[in-house]
């Protein structure tokens, strides 16, 4: 494992420095570099690293989605409120029906399948989006609208949707008796729950920073394993539990703005 863990990184730092060269994302050098390491062509990663990288991709995830949160504040959020919510439901709803029944007429999939082909397309991957908005945000681009923090709070809640619908046709093609209706209502309550979860959350730990000296470091690693834990409670909760991570950070922001400051430099740092 370590081995391929330091050909990852080696081979990375080189293509990233070659596409910023040419001027193109790094994040399409690493993805090709991810296929051609891959099992599917050179096969040249451990299988052990590999059996852990689902959890190495939450982790990353949740890395990111806290430091968008702790970019985000009350004014904003109270700006950019109804368009994300208007966002985060309309596009991916018409994307995912129209590529249903495209793929029925010209993949000659059932609607169920194409179902799940649609939703599976029309989710938005926070990993590929988030840490774009948030290098807009430093540049200042789209402040007046606030552009960026819109499309981040949309992402995020995009998922949920998406990932509530390909269940739903999945369980279908399954065979399982799930009412589309009781997963539609279910949606709003997930993303309530989560945020209201993670909100507490995020006011506990103010209270826990302010009463006690705790290192900065120590803070990133305390709010980063809580997140961790949080997030496994959706295996037994109906909550959107990456939407309350990103609750966490909003929390910490407005109560303890200075700490929030250098907690969201150390998470750009990891």
């Amino acid at each position: 494992m370590i081995l391929s863990i330091s050909l990852i990184v080696i081979l990375s730092i080189a293509v990233l420095s070659l596409f910023e060269r040419v001027r193109l994302p790094g994040l399409i050098g690493l993805v090709s570099l991810g296929i051609a390491l891959g099992p599917g062509v050179m096969n040249l990663i451990d299988e052990s690293l590999l059996s852990i990288s689902d959890e190495v991709r939450l982790l990353a995830l949740i890395v990111i989605l806290m430091r968008a949160g702790l970019g985000l504040n009350r004014r904003i959020i109270k700006k950019i409120g109804p368009l994300a919510l208007r966002l985060s439901f309309l596009p991916g709803l018409f994307e995912g029906f129209s590529i249903m029944v495209v793929a029925h007429f010209l993949l000659n999939l059932s609607l169920i399948q194409g179902g799940m082909l649609g939703f599976i397309i029309a989710a938005v991957s926070p990993a590929v989006v988030v840490p774009e908005m948030l290098r807009l945000k430093e540049r200042d681009f789209g402040k007046r609208n606030e552009i960026p923090s819109t499309i981040l709070a949309a992402a995020s809640i995009d998922d949920v949707v998406a990932i509530t619908l390909f269940t739903v046709f999945l369980g279908i093609e399954g065979g399982q008796d799930v009412s589309i209706g009781m997963s539609f209502l279910m949606v709003p309550v997930e993303i309530v729950l989560g945020i209201s979860l993670g909100a507490i959350i995020g006011f506990l730990f103010s209270l826990l920073f302010k009463r006690f000296h705790i290192r900065d470091t120590k803070k990133v690693l305390l709010i980063l394993s809580v997140a961790f834990v949080f997030h496994k409670l959706e295996e037994v909760l109906p909550a959107a539990t990456l939407l309350g991570v990103m609750a966490i950070g909003f929390v910490l922001r407005e109560r303890l703005p200075v700490a929030a400051d250098r907690i969201a430099g150390k998470m750009e740092r990891i």
